[in-house]
């Protein structure tokens, strides 16, 4: 069984929603692009605190958490 609320939710003002939904993408947008460069960075002070070169390490996806993932090495 399911509660409902006795109020309505409000409705977006004309026009307003629009406006807020594109500013809400582009600040979403603009923190991943920070936190990308800023993860690259201690990743490239995580390789050399590893001795690691990068051609053993994959860069990571967009979507996975942050950390080093090794590639297999062949032998």
């Amino acid at each position: 069984m399911t509660c409902l609320p006795q109020t309505a939710p409000l409705a977006p003002r004309a026009g307003a929603s629009f406006l807020l939904g594109l500013l809400a993408s582009w600040q979403r947008h603009a923190a991943a692009a920070r936190t990308q460069r800023r993860l690259a960075m201690l990743d490239d002070r995580a390789l050399c605190d590893l001795g690691l070169s990068r051609d053993v390490v994959d860069p990571p996806h967009p979507s996975d958490a942050a950390g080093l993932w090794l590639n297999r090495i062949p032998g």
